[in-house]
């Protein structure tokens, strides 16, 4: 059975864990080196169980502890070109594990395979990753993209979990006067992040083609709430006719913390 958990999600750091009880991966490194330790361990897992560590873009919110995981241990971490350009600038010690994949092409490791895609943000080459687990369980995470195109959503399409990203609350945002305009508008950008509402949108055309548990993800600290974004999307799917916890699961990633295991 597939597990799933996040160790972080939000602008703090982002970190999530896809496979089963035996090995599976690292979306992002945004966490230090111990407390992703810690938290594996948490679940009676080790670092022996992560197969590869898969870097979606190199902001440092995506690879805070990948240094020192790096200088640690031999675990192959996997971007694409022009992000493993920008790692490598940053750092030799994280070069000796990198490994180039090119978006679309499906790697498979010992026991879990993953496919990048291209989504939309201001980093040199954002990708969003679609897991299959050992027994053929389907996981998508897709955070950091500014709106949902007809090629990402057929990524999205035809699995067990999807991790969308549910960013920030329009209203919130842009009465935030602490944020410069221009920052907001990048936010709000194609190549920002996504809102509740864009995200409210995305899991109801998930729900209409099969789609069932969806994990809300990467919430802003400024500019959203979990009972905000929460209620955002189950409000647009209430409307459409869609029951909570009959006709779909729904739960919200914690910034900070570890949350609960997934088990399907």
């Amino acid at each position: 059975m597939a597990r799933v958990f996040t160790l972080s999600s939000g602008s703090s750091g982002n970190c999530a864990y896809i496979g089963d009880a035996k090995s599976g991966i690292l979306v992002d490194m945004g966490k230090s080196f111990l407390r992703v330790k810690e938290d594996l361990e948490k679940n009676d897992m080790s670092l022996e169980n992560v197969e590869a560590v898969v870097i979606t873009h190199e902001h440092s919110d995506h690879i805070k502890g990948l240094e020192t995981l790096c200088k640690k241990t031999d675990i192959p971490v996997y971007a694409t070109e022009k992000t493993a350009e920008k790692l490598s600038l940053q750092s030799e010690i994280i070069e000796k594990n990198l490994h180039i994949i090119k978006s679309c092409e499906q790697k498979e490791l010992q026991n879990t395979k993953f496919t990048l895609f291209n989504v939309h943000h201001d980093a040199v080459d954002t990708v969003g990753v679609r897991v299959v687990t050992a027994d053929n369980r389907r996981v998508v995470l897709s955070t950091d993209t500014g709106h949902i195109d007809d090629g990402i959503f057929e990524y999205l399409k035809d699995a067990d979990l999807n991790i969308i990203e549910s960013n920030y609350d329009s209203n919130m945002l842009m009465c935030n006067v602490s944020y410069p305009f221009l920052l907001r508008r990048r936010i709000a950008s194609n190549n920002g992040h996504l809102s509740n509402s864009d995200c409210a949108k995305t899991v109801l055309e998930l729900l209409k083609v099969g789609n069932r548990r969806f994990v809300l993800a990467h919430l802003s600290e400024q500019n959203n709430t979990p009972e905000i974004a929460f209620e955002t999307v189950r409000l647009c799917l209430d409307e459409a006719g869609y029951v909570l916890d009959k006709d779909f699961e729904l739960s919200v990633a914690p910034r900070a913390e570890m949350s609960k295991m997934m088990v399907f």
